[in-house]
C-alpha cells in the first residue's frame, strides 16, 4: 500500500507543479515490479506529479492515484542489449510533452526516495543549471579509482563518438550515473534531442569491444565534452548506491539506488526497494543482522538446502 506523506511549508506545496517525476519501465515482469516501488516512493514522499511510462506487455497493477500518469511507451524496436537504456532518452522527451514542469526529476526504475523531497530542494539542487548528476565514485576498498573510469570513458564512450578534440583532464572529469537526473525542461530537451538523432545516426547495435553503450555514455560525453558547464554535481544523497558509496545506506540518504551492473532487478531487490522507501533503517538493521556469525551461519545453512533441493 502507498501511503503519501507530505512534510514541510505551504510554500513548497505550491511549487509542486513545477517539478514533475519521470520513471519508466521495458522488458521482464520485475523492471514494472521495481517501477511500482518508484510510484510508491514518489506518492509517499513528494508533492510531485510522476510521468510513468510503461511498455505494451506490463501486465503488473501500478498505483493509481490523481498524481500518477501512466502512459504506454512504444519504444522503437531493437534486439541490442542497449535497446531498453538507451530508450531512456524517448521516455524523457514523451514526458517532456505530457507535462509542462519547470524541472523533471528522472529515476530509474530500480531507484527510491526514502525521505520528503519538496520542489525548493530540487531547485536548490540544480542551482540553475541544465542538468544535475551525481558521480559514480570508488567505494572505500575499492580498487577501482577515478583514473579507472576516467580510462574507460576514453577508451569506449570516446571512441563510439569518434570524439576528435582532446578529453577534458582527468581534475575535470567527472563520471556521472545517469540513474538519477536532474534537469531544467529546455536544456534536457537539448540533450534528448541530441542523444536520439546520434542514437538513429550510429545504429543498432551500440557496442565498443565487448562494452556495451548505455544511456550513461550519452550523458558522460554531453556533460564532460559538448557542454561541460552544463551540468552541477549533486551531492551524493540524491544517488546513493551500494557500488559506489560505502556504508550502505548512509543516514540522509534521499534516493537510494539498487544499480546492479545492467542485469536488471531481482525479487529481492524488489523487497529491498520497499523496504528502503519506507525507511533505510529497516536495510540497515538487515545488514547487521545477516553479518552476525548465528545469523550468517543459519542463512548460508539455508541457502545451501535450498540448492540442494533444486
Amino acid at each position: 500500500m502507498c501511503t503519501r506523506i507530505l512534510r514541510g511549508r505551504a510554500s513548497d506545496i505550491v511549487l509542486a507543479d513545477s517539478v514533475v517525476v519521470c520513471s519508466f519501465a521495458l522488458g521482464t515482469p520485475l523492471y514494472f515490479a521495481a517501477l511500482r516501488e518508484t510510484i510508491c516512493s514518489v506518492l509517499q514522499h513528494t508533492a510531485f506529479d510522476i510521468v510513468a511510462l510503461v511498455g505494451p506487455d506490463c501486465l503488473i497493477r501500478l498505483p493509481v492515484s490523481l498524481r500518477v500518469h501512466q502512459l504506454r511507451f512504444e519504444a522503437h524496436s531493437g534486439d541490442h542489449r542497449s535497446h531498453c537504456f538507451l530508450a531512456k532518452f524517448r521516455a524523457l522527451q514523451q514526458c517532456l510533452e505530457h507535462s509542462d514542469a519547470e524541472i523533471v526529476l528522472y529515476l530509474d526504475a530500480d531507484a527510491v526516495l526514502t525521505r520528503s523531497v519538496s520542489a525548493r530542494d530540487v531547485h536548490a539542487a540544480l542551482a540553475g543549471r541544465s542538468l544535475g548528476m551525481v558521480e559514480q565514485s570508488p567505494p572505500p576498498g575499492s580498487q577501482h579509482s577515478r583514473r579507472f573510469f576516467y580510462d574507460h570513458y576514453r577508451n569506449y564512450t570516446r571512441r563510439w563518438f569518434a570524439a576528435e578534440s582532446e578529453p577534458p583532464p582527468l581534475d575535470a572529469f567527472r563520471f556521472f550515473n545517469s540513474g538519477v537526473v536532474l534537469g531544467h525542461r529546455e536544456g534536457l530537451a537539448q540533450v534528448c534531442a541530441w542523444a536520439v538523432a546520434a542514437i538513429d545516426a550510429l545504429g543498432p547495435v551500440h557496442q565498443v569491444g565487448e562494452h556495451m553503450i548505455t544511456d550513461q555514455d550519452y550523458f558522460q560525453y554531453w556533460a564532460n565534452e559538448l557542454h561541460p558547464d552544463s551540468t552541477t554535481l549533486l551531492d551524493w544523497s540524491w544517488n546513493h548506491c551500494e557500488h559506489w558509496h560505502g556504508q550502505f545506506p548512509r543516514r540522509g540518504v534521499r534516493v537510494a539506488h539498487l544499480s546492479n551492473a545492467c542485469h536488471g532487478p531481482t525479487r529481492r531487490n524488489i523487497l529491498r526497494l520497499r523496504a528502503l522507501r519506507t525507511s533505510p533503517v529497516i536495510e540497515r538493521t538487515w545488514r547487521h543482522l545477516r553479518n552476525t556469525p548465528v545469523f550468517g551461519a543459519a542463512l548460508r545453512r539455508l541457502r545451501g538446502q535450498e540448492q540442494h533441493g533444486a
